[in-house]
């Protein structure tokens, strides 16, 4: 079966989250379920524009043993 991943423009960019987000698995020892989880969740971000610092934060964000608190409040 093939997929067909729409890329965002800046592939370079792109590359270098993907990077990021890789290494930050392997600090963490994430499973490769959630390693592919925050890997999905960097390109559905970076398809909707947010900056790379942003998405790779959110897809380390989701790297974590734990549930995201909601004390911070949300985004604006």
């Amino acid at each position: 079966m093939s997929t067909v991943v729409h890329l965002p423009s800046d592939v370079r960019r792109f590359h270098a989250g993907l990077d990021a987000v890789r290494q930050r698995a392997r600090q963490l020892g994430a499973t490769p379920q959630r390693r592919r989880q925050a890997l999905q969740i960097l390109l559905a971000e970076m398809q909707a524009g947010r900056s790379s610092g942003a998405a790779v934060a959110l897809a380390n964000s989701s790297l974590r043993d734990y549930p995201a608190s909601g004390w911070a409040g949300g985004a604006a």
